[in-house]
């Protein structure tokens, strides 16, 4: 890229290894020399609800639900609502935005970036983000339309804020960029997150990261057994859509199936499920892969030589479905899960007995048949570690403004005290 705004020369020069996705044609720089805008402004909250309304009425979208649930979050209403909550909540409280912000978005669910981005704007930042430069349909349509907003003199404001880029995993960038910024928004494993705070940045800048996490379902079996064939149905279909978009690997979709009840009971309901499930997940078969179907079996074999799994099975019709049955107390290594239709199941009588085979990095839970005052039980005597939300099945992949038990709209702004 072309780099018209004055920078040191060395600084041009790591600089112009970026790609311009959109605005394209666009200066980075031109980013870096803008200031940030109040919280909620107008700008923001025009250029974001454009793009919902872009991504609904587009019907080359509505093959990609991600997107169109993250319109509807989006939407001008939702917007209000999160105004209102913020300003309810720093009633008195002078907010400001933080300045520039750098995002490395993930590369395996490649349109949570979204959700970071427009947040941050929502607080008033400039913001720089990095995608990856693995392609797909999905997110060329939707740069597309972001491209097409950016371009129209009516979200100029908005323009000369916003950059999505593209570069090869390049250290001198990072921290070209990581020079300026305020705010560094991190998605990504463990190694990937840790190598990116490893790169120096201002002082002052401030980091928010999103690394390594996993999450499970907590079913009640009595109320699966007892479901009817309309309302199982539905819980069925939800928790398919819960685990197999992304292949199962967003930090939000459940690797883990915990059945509350006794033996007998989580049996029935175990095979009534799981039967049910392999049906419906049969609409995902054309992304699951040769390779994902191979490390499945071997992922599940290592857990059976490693002296966790007590009982492995596939589905009846195929092997899109795969469990692995564990005792509570065993649970195996969750780093080792692959994704794509890999379960791993267990029993507990009562919730007390979950807390052991949580861990820090437990971010989700999905639930069913299970009351918010048993889960406020469990949470106030047990003090678990891990557990970021709980949520209904089908409410995995549900984004909110809190997220791994942080305030973005917080950790994206700063208070100012006046104290005259």
């Amino acid at each position: 890229m072309t780099l018209t705004t004055a920078l040191r020369p060395a600084e041009a020069d790591v600089l112009s290894r970026i790609e311009m996705a959109a605005p394209r044609g666009g200066e980075i720089a031109t980013v870096f020399d803008t200031r940030p805008l109040a919280p909620f402004s107008e700008a923001g909250m025009g250029f974001i609800t454009a793009l919902s309304k872009l991504i609904l009425t587009d019907r080359s979208l509505r093959a990609f639900p991600e997107l169109i649930a993250f319109a509807h979050w989006m939407r001008k209403r939702n917007l209000l609502d999160l105004k209102t909550a913020f300003e309810t909540r720093n009633d008195g409280r002078l907010m400001a935005a933080r300045g520039l912000a750098l995002h490395i978005a993930p590369a395996n669910v490649d349109t949570i970036f979204l959700y970071s981005v427009l947040l941050s704007l929502l607080a008033g930042n400039s913001n720089i983000v990095r995608i990856s430069s693995r392609r797909s349909a999905q997110i060329e349509l939707l740069i597309g339309l972001i491209d097409q907003l950016l371009a129209d003199p009516e979200h100029a404001e908005t323009a000369a804020r916003l950059a999505v880029v593209r570069y090869e995993r390049d250290d001198a960038v990072n921290a070209a960029i990581s020079a300026r910024a305020d705010l560094r928004v991190l998605w990504g494993g463990d190694t990937s997150v840790m190598a990116l705070r490893a790169i120096a940045a201002q002082a002052h800048t401030k980091d928010v990261s999103f690394p390594d996490r996993w999450s499970l379902a907590v079913l009640d079996a009595a109320a699966i057994v007892e479901a009817d064939a309309d309302r199982f149905e539905i819980l069925v279909t939800d928790f398919v859509n819960d685990t197999y978009w992304f292949g199962q690997m967003a930090c939000s979709s459940p690797r883990m199936v915990v059945w509350r009840g006794d033996d007998l009971t989580v049996q029935k309901a175990s095979v009534r499920f799981w039967a049910r499930a392999e049906d419906l997940a049969i609409r995902f078969r054309d992304e699951i892969f040769a390779v994902d179907y191979v490390n499945k079996l071997v992922t599940a074999d290592e857990m059976a030589i490693d002296g966790h799994a007590t009982h492995i099975s596939a589905g009846r019709k195929s092997n899109i479905l795969n469990v692995v049955r564990f005792d509570i107390g065993a649970r195996p290594d969750m780093s080792l899960h692959t994704g794509s239709g890999l379960f791993l199941e267990t029993r507990v009588e009562t919730l007390r007995e979950l807390a052991p085979a949580l861990e820090r990095k437990t971010q989700s839970v999905v639930s069913f048949g299970i009351s918010r005052a048993d889960w406020v039980t469990f949470l106030s005597q047990e003090r678990p570690v891990g557990i970021d939300r709980i949520v209904p099945v089908g409410q995995a992949l549900t984004f909110a403004s809190v997220w791994d038990g942080m305030d973005l709209l917080t950790e994206f702004t700063r208070e100012i005290t006046i104290s005259v």
